[in-house]
C-alpha cells in the first residue's frame, strides 16, 4: 500500500494531469530558484498585510477503502479573512506564462482547488474561494496571474471527486495486496534448499528491512547473494514491514539474477507485480523517433491515455520489457513513461542506480516513501557511479556540433556567446596547467561564473522563443547539458566540488569544462534516507568502515556474512618477487610467461590472466605465443559488442581443450560476470592496475585526507583493488569448484592493499621459483577432498 501521507501535489497530478508527455514550457527553473522566486512575492505580500499567510499547512484524514491516510500540503499564500478566500499558488518558470499555463495549468488547478475543498472541510469559505496562479519568472520575478472563483460547495465537491477516482485506484490495490499475502505466507525459499550461510544471510537482511535500518553486507562473489536479498525482502511485503521493494544494480547481469529468483518465486506471473525499469532508450521501439511531443504520437496526449494503459500493465503482473512495449503499443503511450508509473502500484522494482540517486532521472514520484525498502547490489560501485551521476562535464566540440547545424539564428548568437567563454578560459589556463597521459593539459579553475551566465542566456532563449528542437539534435543535446549546468554548475557545498578545464592541442577548439564530485557520501546518504530500510550488499566492501565512510554512513551498521565455502577449495597465492611496474615490464616479460606457464601446467584447466591495460595484455600475448605456440588462448579486445563478449564465453564453455583467457581489470570480463560454465581453475591478476595521476584524483586525495580517511587509499587503490578484487571472484561460483587466485606484484603484500581482500582469503606469500611446489600440494590435496567427504558420508550412513 502507498504511504500513509498523501500530499496534494501528487495527488492533483495523479488525478488530473491532461496533455503531452515531456513538454519544456516550464522553463528551466532549480528548485531553489523558485523557492527564492517565492519566498521574494510572499514577502512583499505580507509587508503591512497581517490576514495574508505564507506556507499555510493544510491536512485533512480521509479514509479510503478502508485505509485511513492524511491528505496533506502548505498553501504558498491565502488569505482567510478576504471575502472571497483568497488562495495563491506561485509557479516559478522562464518559459512565457500563457505557455506554462496550457501545458501544466490542469494540474496546478487542481491543486488550489483541493487546497480550497481542504479549508471548505474546515468551515472556511462561506463566501467562496478566489483561487490565483502566479507565474513567475525566478529573477526578474516579472509575472502574470490567472485567476478563477469557486464556492464553497463546488470546491468541495471537486475535493470528493478527485478522492473517489483515488479510492478506485486504492481499492484494487488492496485487493491485489491481499490476495499476494496470502502467497507469500506459504512462499519457500525458491532454490529449494539454502547454501551455508545462505539462510543466515536472508534473515539478516529480514531483519534491516523490518527494522527500517540502514546495512552494509559483504557476502562472497557466489553466495547467492540476490536470491537472499529477494526472498526476505518478498516475505516482509506480508509482513507489511516495507510497502515496496526496489533492487537497485549497476549491470544489467543484477537484473537478470533478480529476474530469475522472483521468476522462481511466482513462476505462473499471477500474484507478484513485478517491473524493471531501463533506459529510454532501450524501452522504445520506434526507430529514429525524436522524444518530443512535438512529433512522437505516443508523447502526444499521453495523460490522456496512461492510466488506461497502467491498469491493463498491472494485470500482467510479471512485467517484462516485452509485456511493456506491448501494453504501450496497443495504448499508443511511451513505454518508458508507462513502466514508470506501472512502478507506483508494482511490488517488486528492479533498476539502475541512477533511478534513485541521479538528481536528473532519479524517481521523483517514490521519493519520501518512508516505508519502501532498497536492496542495493554491487554496492562498491555505489560510490563511483553516483560520483558521476553527480559530475558534468561539456566540451567545445558540442558547440561546433551544433553551430555545423544552423540551427536559428538567435540560438546561434547565444552558441557563440558560450564558444566565447571557453575560448577566455582556456586562453587564461593555458602554459600553467598540468600534462596528462593523453597530452591535454588540466587544471582546477573556479567556478565559470561567465561561462554558466552564458549557458542560462541560450538555455532562456530556447524557452522564451518557443523553439522546438527535434530538427537540430545536436542543439537539443546542448541544450540538455546546458540545463544542467545551469541547475547544477555552481554548488553551495564548494569543498565537496571541484571545476577543471582540460586543453588539448588545438587549443582554440579542444576544450573541455568540467565540475567534478570529490565525494558523493552526503547525497548518497540524503537519498537513501528518503526511504525505508536497506540492504548495501556486494563482495567487495573490505575494508567496512571504508565503504561506510564513501557512502555518507560512517556510523550505520556493517557486517560479513559467513564463507559459503571450504577452505580447501581456493588458494590465494601472492608471488612477490616478480614486479610489474610500467617501467620494469618489458625486463620481467620472460619470467611473467614462465609463471603463467607454471600455472597452466600444474593443473590442466581453463585460466583467466588480467592485465592493467590492453597495451601490457598484448605485450604478454606476444610473448607467450612465441613461447607457447599451440597453447590456446582466447583474447579480449578492445570495445568488444555483446555477440563478441558472448563468443568470448562460449569459446571456455564449448572448447574440448582447457584456454587460458587474456582480459583487462575492471573491463567487460572483470564484473558480474558469470564464468560458471567455464569451470575456471585460476585467476592470475597481473599487477595493481593504479589509476594514473590526474588532477581530480589528487584533489579526491587532499579532500578525504582533510575528512581524515587516507586519501590516497581513496583516490588510487581503492578503485585499484576493487578490480582486483572482482577480477579474482569470477573463480568460485558453487560448492564444487576449486581453484587458484595467484596475485602477481610484491605491493600485493602490503597492509593497504591486503585491507581489501575478502575476509575469508587466506593468503600465502610465495616465490615465483616456488610457486609450483605450492601448487601442486593444493591440487592433490583439493582432489583428496571429495573422496574424503565420501567416506565420511558412508560412515554415517
Amino acid at each position: 500500500m502507498m504511504s500513509a501521507r498523501i500530499p496534494v501535489t501528487w495527488l492533483a497530478a495523479f488525478v488530473h494531469r491532461r496533455g503531452d508527455l515531456h513538454g519544456t514550457a516550464a522553463g528551466i527553473t532549480r528548485p531553489e530558484e523558485g523557492v527564492r522566486a517565492q519566498r521574494a512575492l510572499q514577502a512583499a505580500l505580507t509587508e503591512g498585510q497581517g490576514s495574508y499567510q505564507c506556507e499555510r499547512p493544510v491536512a485533512l484524514s480521509v479514509t479510503l477503502a478502508t485505509h485511513t491516510f492524511v491528505l496533506g500540503g502548505r498553501i504558498d499564500g491565502c488569505d482567510t479573512t478576504a471575502r472571497p478566500v483568497l488562495i495563491e499558488e506561485f509557479k516559478a518558470t522562464r518559459a512565457d506564462p500563457a505557455n506554462a499555463h496550457a501545458a501544466n495549468g490542469a494540474e496546478h488547478w487542481a491543486q488550489a482547488r483541493l487546497y480550497a475543498g481542504m479549508l471548505g472541510r474546515e468551515g472556511i469559505g462561506n463566501d467562496g474561494f478566489l483561487l490565483r496562479l502566479r507565474y513567475c519568472h525566478p529573477e526578474t520575478l516579472a509575472e502574470r496571474r490567472f485567476e478563477a472563483t469557486f464556492s464553497r460547495a463546488d470546491a468541495e465537491a471537486f475535493l470528493v471527486a478527485t478522492l473517489d477516482e483515488l479510492e478506485t485506484w486504492i481499492a484494487a490495490q488492496a485487493a491485489h495486496e491481499r490476495a499476494r499475502d496470502s502467497r507469500i505466507a506459504g512462499l519457500a525459499f525458491p532454490y529449494g534448499t539454502f547454501r551455508p550461510h545462505q539462510h543466515p544471510m536472508a534473515r539478516r537482511a529480514y531483519r534491516a528491512l523490518r527494522d527500517r535500518e540502514g546495512l552494509l553486507l559483504e557476502a562472497p562473489t557466489g553466495s547467492g547473494k540476490s536470491a537472499a536479498m529477494l526472498y526476505p525482502a518478498v516475505r516482509a511485503l506480508e509482513a507489511a514491514a516495507c510497502s515496496r521493494v526496489f533492487f537497485l544494480t549497476s549491470r544489467g547481469t543484477g537484473a537478470h539474477a533478480a529476474r530469475d529468483a522472483l521468476a522462481r518465486m511466482d513462476p505462473a506471473g499471477e500474484w507478484l507485480r513485478q517491473i524493471r525499469i531501463v533506459a529510454r532508450e532501450q524501452a522504445c521501439r520506434i526507430d529514429g523517433a525524436a522524444c518530443d511531443p512535438a512529433s512522437c504520437p505516443r508523447a502526444i496526449g499521453y495523460y490522456d491515455r496512461s492510466r488506461a494503459a497502467v491498469r491493463a500493465l498491472l494485470d500482467r503482473y510479471a512485467m517484462t520489457e516485452d509485456t511493456v512495449v506491448a501494453v504501450a503499443a496497443a495504448h499508443c503511450v511511451c513505454p518508458h513513461e508507462l513502466a514508470l508509473d506501472a512502478a507506483l502500484w508494482s511490488d517488486v522494482v528492479i533498476g539502475d542506480y541512477n533511478y534513485v540517486f541521479d538528481p536528473v532521472v532519479r524517481l521523483q514520484r517514490f521519493a519520501g516513501e518512508p516505508t519502501a525498502a532498497l536492496l542495493i547490489d554491487e554496492a562498491h560501485q555505489l560510490a563511483p557511479r553516483v560520483r558521476e551521476m553527480l559530475s558534468l562535464t561539456l566540451g567545445f566540440e558540442a558547440l561546433t556540433a551544433a553551430l555545423d547545424e544552423a540551427p536559428p539564428a538567435a540560438l546561434v548568437r547565444r552558441i557563440e556567446g558560450v564558444a566565447r567563454q571557453f575560448r577566455k578560459l582556456a586562453r587564461a589556463m593555458t602554459g600553467t596547467a598540468g600534462r596528462s597521459d593523453d597530452g591535454w593539459q588540466e587544471s582546477a579553475i573556479e567556478a565559470p561564473a561567465a561561462l554558466l551566465r552564458a549557458l542560462a542566456r541560450f538555455c532562456d532563449t530556447v524557452v522564451s522563443e518557443g523553439i522546438q528542437l527535434d530538427a537540430w539534435p545536436a542543439t537539443r543535446a546542448l541544450y540538455f547539458d546546458a540545463v544542467r549546468w545551469v541547475r547544477d554548475g555552481a554548488p553551495d557545498d564548494a569543498p565537496r566540488w571541484l571545476h577543471t578545464i582540460r586543453i588539448g592541442p588545438h587549443a582554440t577548439r579542444d576544450i573541455a569544462v568540467a565540475l567534478e564530485c570529490l565525494d558523493p557520501g552526503p547525497w548518497i546518504a540524503e537519498r537513501l534516507g528518503e526511504y525505508g530500510g536497506h540492504v548495501r550488499f556486494s563482495g567487495t566492501v573490505s575494508p567496512l568502515p571504508l565503504y561506510q565512510a564513501l557512502h555518507g554512513l560512517p556510523d550505520a551498521v556493517a557486517e560479513r556474512a559467513g564463507n559459503p565455502f571450504d577452505p580447501t577449495q581456493l588458494a590465494v597465492l601472492i608471488v612477490d618477487d616478480l614486479p610489474t611496474y610500467l617501467r620494469t615490464r618489458s625486463q620481467s616479460l620472460d619470467r611473467l610467461v614462465a609463471l603463467v606457464g607454471t600455472v597452466v601446467g600444474v593443473q590442466s584447466g581453463n585460466y583467466l590472466v588480467a592485465f592493467p591495460s590492453f597495451d601490457y595484455l598484448r605485450q604478454f600475448e606476444n610473448a607467450w605465443r612465441a613461447a607457447h605456440p599451440g597453447h590456446p588462448l582466447v583474447v579480449q579486445a578492445p570495445g568488444m559488442d555483446q555477440p563478441s563478449q558472448s563468443a568470448f564465453l562460449a569459446a571456455f564453455r564449448d572448447a574440448a581443450q582447457p584456454r587460458t583467457g587474456l582480459v583487462v581489470l575492471g573491463g567487460v570480463f572483470g564484473e558480474s560476470v558469470d564464468f560458471s560454465g567455464a569451470r575456471l581453475a585460476g585467476v592470475i591478476c597481473v599487477g595493481l592496475g593504479l589509476p594514473p595521476p590526474s588532477t581530480l584524483r589528487d584533489a579526491q586525495a587532499s579532500y578525504f585526507a582533510a575528512q581524515g580517511l587516507d586519501g590516497q587509499t581513496v583516490a588510487y587503490r581503492q578503485p585499484a583493488m576493487v578490480k582486483v578484487v572482482q577480477m579474482a571472484g569470477r573463480l568460485l561460483r558453487g560448492p564444487e569448484d576449486r581453484g587458484v587466485i595467484c596475485l602477481v606484484d610484491p605491493r600485493f603484500t602490503e597492509p593497504a592493499c591486503r585491507a581489501f581482500y575478502p575476509a575469508h582469503w587466506r593468503p600465502v606469500r610465495v616465490r615465483a621459483g616456488d610457486l609450483g611446489a605450492r601448487l601442486a600440494n593444493f591440487w592433490r590435496d583439493a582432489a583428496a577432498l571429495p573422496r574424503l567427504r565420501a567416506t565420511e558420508q558412508e560412515t554415517t550412513e
